[in-house]
This record gives structure tokens, sequence and C-alpha cells, in this order.
């Protein structure tokens, strides 16, 4: 008696804390997975995988093609090593769900084939229930070994301040 007990008390334990975690966003591999794609897109120069990443509201301004071009033109090379430092996050949970998710990360030491060396920082929404035109990148910065910094996007834009 005393066995079959302690099977259903692990038991309903087991199911207990399983259940919370279904579909819930993992922050941490959707942040490399997103700072991988944004690095793959500059490497190939896709214009339209890179502008996919971002809200629709910041991609339909109308100075944001030119502001992407110009970013493409500044990237040189394939990337061949980079370094996720750092990466801020912001979580809000309604009612059990996540319905917000906002990162910053910061990706460092970004080398190219052609000996250069980058910096990349962003600002996206992962989740946003309340704003949805809101979802995806609104701000990237990439800053060039000689210190030049180009700002694609707006954060403002992006964001409901």
């Amino acid at each position: 008696m005393k066995k079959l007990i302690l099977f259903l008390t692990l038991s309903s334990v087991l199911l207990f804390c399983s259940g919370c975690e279904s579909g819930r966003i993992d922050i941490n591999s959707e942040t490399k997975n997103q700072c991988k794609q944004i690095l793959d897109y500059l490497s190939s120069c896709d214009s339209e995988g890179l502008k996919d990443l971002f809200c629709k509201t910041v991609s339909s301004e109308s100075d944001f093609d030119n502001q992407l071009s110009e970013a493409l033109e500044l990237f040189d090379g394939s990337v061949v090593s980079y370094d996720i430092r750092s990466t801020g996050a912001n979580e809000r949970i309604v009612d059990g769900k996540q319905s917000e998710i906002h990162i910053s990360p910061h990706i460092c030491d970004i080398k190219t084939d052609k000996d250069k060396t980058y910096s990349i920082q962003y600002y996206s929404y992962l989740i946003n229930v309340e704003e949805p035109d809101f979802q995806g990148l609104s701000e990237l910065s990439i800053e060039c070994e000689d210190g030049q910094i180009f700002v694609l996007g707006n954060y403002e834009t992006g964001h409901n301040l």
C-alpha cells in the first residue's frame, strides 16, 4: 500500500512538473538561434531573410529598405566566428502563459573571412501577444572595428513606449 501511494505521489509530481513547461519558449535557445540567423543573413547578403526578422512596424517604415541595403554593404564577408557575451531578457507571464518576451543580445568578436571584426547589439520581441506587430527585431546596431556604428531600424518605433 505504501508503495502504491509513493508511486501515485511521484507520478503526480512528475506529471505536474512536466506540464508546467509545455508550450514555453526557451529564451536562451531562441536567442542563440536568432543570433545565428542574423549572422547568416548578413554573411550571405540576404536582404529578404534579414527583413523578415524585423517586426512589421519597423520593416514597413519608408526608409527601412535603404537602411537594410546600407547595412548589408557595410558588413564585409562571411562570419567565421563570434561570441554571444550577454543577453538581457524580460518576460511577462499572464495566466500562466508567456505573453511577452523581450531580448537584447550583444554579439561580440564577430570575425569574417575578409579579416573584418564587428560587434552587434539588437532588440527583439520573441513574443508580444498584446502588440503582435512589434514581434521581431526593432533595432540592430553594427559596430565596425574602426568604431563606426550603423543602426538599422528604430528601438522606439518597435516598442510601445
